[in-house]
């Protein structure tokens, strides 16, 4: 069994997936996350909400990110009654 890497290592490694993956790749890293056990579903939901929550909060935008940080605000806003995904 592997050691747990922490959260920063493991943001660390995502943004390098991103930054370098092709499009094929980043499209089997998404169809293996929907093949997870349902329960790791809704907490990697939780987990990229909570992404969005801090994308949207943040006031810090230039070019590369506005769109991010746009489309995150109009996210919560149109989740009119919230919802509810605990970070486990």
């Amino acid at each position: 069994m592997s050691e747990r890497k922490s959260g920063k290592v493991m943001a660390e490694e995502l943004a390098q997936f991103v930054n370098g993956a092709s499009r094929s790749e980043k499209e089997a890293f998404v169809n293996q996350m929907l093949r997870e056990h349902r329960t790791l579903q809704q907490s990697t939901m939780a987990l990229m909400m909570k992404l969005i929550e801090g994308w949207a909060l943040t006031e810090n935008y230039d070019g590369r990110n506005e769109n991010t940080g746009l489309l995150s605000k109009k996210i919560l806003l149109s989740l009119k009654e919230g919802y509810y995904l605990p970070l486990i």
